[in-house]
């Protein structure tokens, strides 16, 4: 699907009807019950986020091609590196990476590295940004990557192709968790993450609540991405799986996740947000700047929604619809 482009023709330009100020009979305000127990209206919101989520799922084809520029990256770092074991993790993984892919896409490799043979990037002072600008130095003089970008990025060093970019994170094992390095630091410390752990944490959430907390994950990160991607990805996945996983009910329908979801957003983005496998905090880096434009975002969404759930309660079916495609699109503009 990629990137909307907002257009009044599409959703007009009030709650008042489309172009023409007209309204079909499903915004006549009849409320008409469905076999599910639901109405016509809410089952018409259940549809779009279903549809929306769809069109945000990346495809199997993108995902072999990912998988090939992935082992491709490994066959460069044998060379020079002794790898004990690669996991591929990230959103991808759990079905929450935002498709179409393109070139803002990343998708994450963690590289396990011996630790006798590069222990010293442990206890050096400088250890972990060395380790970033070793593996930086060895992709670099790989002429393969002639057209790729290559930066270190926190954690990682970041390899940006024409189609998407691979994250490749260095660690080493520590106990039943790894240590990856952490460059907003000073590039002089190691933070400790479990990505299969949280993977397991996740999948046993989704498959508890039928796939919905995936397509809720897609649906916030997609708002995120166009409303300026004030908040990093993994950050507003693990605020989306948070909320799903304490909600009592395992049978929501997709909308009512979304609008309870979006109801909380502004609160979690002013408080803390904290990794599920390891409990260390993911935001700490956000500046003050971008959480303030990412709450008040989020507060713009919150009241959309909001007004979508009175409309479906009135049986104003297209106008609920209209709203929770702005609000997903990112259009919070009225």
């Amino acid at each position: 699907m990629g990137t909307r482009i907002s257009s009044p023709g599409r959703y007009g330009s009030s709650e008042s009807g489309g172009p023409s100020g007209s309204t079909g009979g499903e915004d006549e305000g009849e409320q008409t019950q469905l076999p599910s127990g639901r109405s016509q209206a809410e089952q018409a919101a259940e549809e779009v986020c279903e549809e929306e989520a769809d069109d945000t799922a990346v495809s199997e084809q993108e995902g072999e091609q990912v998988a090939e520029r992935r082992e491709q990256i490994r066959e460069t770092l044998d060379e020079s590196l002794d790898i004990e074991e690669q996991h591929i993790f990230g959103s991808l993984t759990r079905g929450t990476l935002v498709g179409p892919i393109d070139e803002n896409s990343d998708t994450d490799v963690m590289y396990v590295l011996d630790r006798d043979e590069h222990g010293t990037w442990l206890t050096d002072e400088n250890g972990p940004r060395n380790c970033l600008q070793n593996i930086k130095h060895h992709l670099e003089n790989d002429p393969r990557y002639d057209a790729a970008d290559i930066s270190i990025d926190r954690n990682v060093v970041a390899v940006q192709f024409d189609e998407f970019t691979v994250e490749v994170a260095p660690a080493f094992r520590q106990g039943n968790d790894y240590l990856i390095p952490d460059t907003y630091s000073g590039g002089r410390s190691w933070v400790r993450t479990n990505p299969r752990q949280y993977k397991q944490q996740f999948e046993a959430v989704d498959s508890n609540r039928n796939g919905n907390v995936s397509k809720l994950a897609r649906l916030a990160k997609a708002y995120n991405e166009r409303t300026g991607k004030q908040v990093s990805s993994y950050h507003m996945e693990v605020m989306a799986y948070d909320y799903a996983r304490t909600r009592p009910q395992t049978n929501e329908s997709l909308d009512e996740l979304v609008d309870g979801f979006f109801e909380q957003l502004p609160r979690r983005l002013s408080s803390g947000t904290h990794d599920p496998a390891t409990g260390q905090q993911i935001d700490d880096g956000m500046s003050r700047e971008k959480r303030e434009a990412a709450i008040s975002d989020a507060k713009q969404a919150k009241e959309k929604l909001q007004r979508a759930e009175r409309l479906k309660q009135a049986g104003k079916t297209e106008k609920a619809k209209r709203l929770y495609r702005q609000v997903i699109d990112g259009e919070l503009d009225d």
